[in-house]
């Protein structure tokens, strides 16, 4: 029996959630992690390939037409055969499961909005796993309310990690994350964030910025490195980015969810930088806001710069910013205890599984 797997290569927040999913799958049901085939392309690929992931490629780049998705999809259903097919956001694939007559479940944060095929992907998948608390996307609820289950947020808690070393105390350091996306859109904007902060560093004595970058665009951006209050961070080890936050007095960062949640579960004081071309991340940091875990703005907007000087003049101690985020998500737990992330998902994959290879 075989299960296929689709991991969106859209940056690494789909494979970072993939990974712990799957890992969680390897310690509740080794047999059914062992009969996943498991794909993605682009980022994502080279992501599962960073955190040791048995992988496959599939052929083609997010800029590609839908017909030829299409055409690369189908290929691989057609050659594995599988009785039951997972998509982590690749919203072409539970239609054309459908057209096979195949169980196809659907992970997914997007929002109604913010994608064209989203409809038909949410209509055709038989679940829809939203990774998230019900409170985020009460604009799901009734139209498919049949077919969702909440998972709960899907990311590696670190409180109890160490600092990895001490920085000198008279210096205020301010951690920039700029995601895993390695299409020229993103490069663009990085380029555009960068040079932001350059100017931006001119205003402040002691203040060191640190710009981390987990793909390729680093060769675009090495250039600037030389600049005295910047300092380029590569790190192709995804936990590094969250526990590198823990030496900083706060985060920039773009406004992916599983970027949002890795710097929460840190303790660490958050800027959110939406990248203009995805919706979905500013919804994301507006709800972020809403609950008080972090702040955001735009790179284009007039108050990045007061921004900035607000989170340098007001820095607190991550001690105090620890508690309030502990205690939030220890509230969450309390009234969804059921919605464990990645350990939720993983059970139900396995009972989907375990019920579709038994009526085989």
């Amino acid at each position: 029996m075989k299960i296929l797997w689709f991991s969106r290569g859209y940056g690494w927040g789909h494979s970072v959630r993939d990974f712990e999913i799957i890992k969680k799958l390897e310690c509740q049901s080794p047999e059914i992690a062992k009969a996943i085939d498991l794909y993605s392309n682009d980022d994502g690929f080279n992501a599962f390939n960073k955190m040791n992931i048995k992988c496959q490629h599939i052929d083609y780049s997010e800029d590609d037409s839908p017909s030829k998705k299409i055409s690369k999809l189908v290929e691989k259903i057609n050659k594995i055969k599988p009785k039951y097919i997972i998509s982590d956001e690749e919203m072409l694939v539970p239609v054309i499961a459908k057209g096979f007559n195949i169980h196809c479940d659907l992970i997914s944060n997007w929002i109604p909005f913010s994608g064209a095929y989203i409809k038909d992907a949410f209509h055709s998948a038989d679940t829809i796993y939203l990774t998230e608390y019900p409170d985020f996307m009460k604009i799901y609820s009734l139209e498919y309310k049949e077919k969702i289950k909440y998972t709960g947020p899907i990311f590696k808690e670190i409180f109890t990690q160490p600092n990895i070393k001490q920085y000198e105390q008279n210096i205020i350091r301010i951690l920039i994350s700029l995601g895993g996306r390695s299409d020229s859109n993103a490069i663009t904007e990085n380029i555009s964030i960068i040079e932001n902060i350059i100017e931006i560093s001119k205003s402040f004595e002691n203040v060191n910025f640190i710009i981390h970058i987990i793909n390729e665009s680093i060769a675009q951006i090495k250039p600037i490195e030389s600049q005295k209050k910047l300092q380029i961070l590569y790190s192709p080890f995804i936990d590094n980015i969250a526990l590198e936050s823990k030496n900083n007095d706060f985060v920039i960062t773009s406004g992916g969810l599983n970027s949002l949640w890795e710097f929460i579960s840190s303790s660490a004081y958050i800027l959110a930088l939406p990248r203009s071309d995805n919706p979905m991340e500013t919804y994301y940091s507006m709800t972020m806001k809403n609950r008080g875990l972090l702040d955001y703005t735009f790179i284009k907007s007039t108050d990045f710069k007061s921004k900035i000087n607000e989170y340098i003049q007001s820095c607190k101690s991550n001690e105090m910013n620890e508690k309030k985020i502990k205690l939030f998500i220890e509230q969450q737990k309390i009234k969804y205890p059921s919605l464990t992330g990645s350990s939720f998902i993983a059970s139900c994959i396995t009972n989907t599984a375990n019920s579709i290879f038994n009526n085989d």
